[in-house]
């Protein structure tokens, strides 16, 4: 779920700055069209001022969680939150099939996306995520959090 692409425009930047010289493939999905679109323009524009990078864009309309996700050395998201009581049924199916044994009372949407993005790290990668602080305290996250730190 990139949204405007605004955290992979920060990781590119990111990137530059400390004079990273290395492939760099940025992948992007999301359900919105103009989401895509939006975070299309804004990559496109911070590579017209990286003139010495090897940057390849795979920004696409797509549900993240409906499909395997490719393997990488780096995820940055800011997934949806949403409350259980706002979800439809397939979205709670999702969330069901994802979080396996944790899912527990009323998740939140946002554990599934990070638990998806954790399964498609490369061993030695890195997940850096925004997420609802109730997941740190929520009862019903408790297994969940167990997962993780497992």
């Amino acid at each position: 779920a990139c949204g405007s692409g605004a955290f992979l425009h920060e990781a590119l930047r990111a990137l530059r700055r400390r004079g990273f010289s290395g492939r760099i493939q940025v992948v992007g999905r999301d359900i919105s069209r103009a989401a895509i679109s939006m975070a299309r323009f804004v990559l496109d524009r911070a590579l017209v001022d990286w003139s010495q990078h090897r940057v390849s864009l795979d920004l696409e309309v797509g549900d993240s969680l409906a499909s395997p996700l490719p393997l990488a050395d780096v995820v940055v998201m800011n997934p949806p939150f949403m409350a259980f009581a706002a979800l439809s049924s397939t979205q709670r199916e999702q969330m069901r099939e994802i979080l396996g044994k944790a899912y527990q009372g009323r998740p939140d949407l946002s554990m599934s996306f990070i638990t998806h993005a954790l399964a498609a790290l490369k061993p030695g990668g890195a997940l850096g995520c925004l997420f609802p602080a109730s997941l740190l305290s929520l009862t019903g996250a408790a297994q969940w959090r167990q997962d993780l730190l497992e």
